[in-house]
């Protein structure tokens, strides 16, 4: 059997009367009917035999966190990080003693919990140090989180730490301003999801987007804002 002690954000475990675990078993560790957020900041973990790994699961309706025992890859992770520029962020790592690996999926996240594939990256699978380079050219607005799911040539999977980084993005522009029957953005990555409203804050159109040009020439002459995705106001103004 295995103790589990949860306080704060820490995880520990500890195995009792000399219970040896195997590739394949699980514990569930939390449960909840009504969710939780975010994860543990630590875990202390017992040292499995070579070859095994922990991975802990949280389930994408937050309501199970999982404690698994799997198969460990035959690659070392010697580094994992992520810098943001002008274009986007820029996800790097670093390999070595790659034997049996298929590949890397790059993975994406809003809040840590619920991930998305990103990319897939072929492994080079030898044994000398590689480097390895992902843009993601497409980062959300604020806090952006990534991982690596490790893929070996028979199946076998292991997870990389989880990274985060901030990324502002860049401005909105609008223009012509003033505008006639038509404006354009720039820098706009979700053309489907504004929304245009006057100074008293009533919701005028439902945009008609062809490209990165927006039909407006329903509206009066006056002044207006454009809601994004994210949640920010910008200003444009009809003549």
């Amino acid at each position: 059997s295995a103790n589990f002690d949860i306080s704060n954000t820490d995880l520990e475990a500890v195995f009792l009367g000399g219970f040896e675990p195997v590739v394949g078993n699980s514990f569930d560790v939390l449960t909840s009917q009504w969710g939780y957020t975010g994860t543990f900041s630590s875990e202390v973990l017992p040292a499995l035999p070579s070859g095994m790994n922990w991975e802990v699961d949280y389930t994408t309706d937050n309501t199970k966190v999982t404690l698994k025992v799997v198969s460990a890859l035959s690659l070392d992770l010697l580094s994992f990080d992520a810098n943001s520029n002008n274009n986007g962020i820029e996800l790097s790592w670093e390999t070595v003693n790659e034997i049996n690996s298929r590949g890397f999926e790059v993975q994406k996240s809003t809040n840590g919990l619920q991930w998305n594939k990103l990319a897939w990256i072929q492994a080079k699978n030898d044994r000398s140090i590689n480097n390895y380079f992902y843009e993601d050219q497409k980062p959300y607005s604020g806090k952006n989180y990534y991982r690596l799911k490790l893929v070996s040539s028979d199946g076998k999977i292991e997870y990389s730490k989880v990274i985060n980084m901030a990324f502002e993005g860049k401005e909105l522009k609008i223009y012509p301003i003033p505008a006639g029957d038509y404006i354009y953005l720039e820098n706009s990555d979700d053309m489907k999801n504004i929304t245009i409203f006057d100074l008293n804050g009533n919701k005028q159109i439902t945009p008609k987007v062809s490209g990165n040009k927006i039909d407006v020439s329903s509206l009066k002459s006056g002044m207006y804002f454009i809601k994004t995705k994210d949640g920010k106001y910008f200003k444009f103004i009809i003549k």
